[in-house]
């Protein structure tokens, strides 16, 4: 059975394509708090 297992996404995405991409993890801790930060706002609305 697993044998004949595919792999790859069960529901096929049209339009979009994946990418793989390394980030400093600065840049990627910059963004989690900029991110948290405008959640923190759009929740005072």
């Amino acid at each position: 059975m697993i044998s004949q297992a595919k792999r790859g996404a069960v529901i096929p995405q049209t339009g979009k394509t994946r990418i793989k991409i390394y980030i400093d993890d600065d840049v990627l801790e910059s963004f989690e708090n900029i991110v948290t930060l405008l959640a923190m706002v759009i929740k005072r609305l």
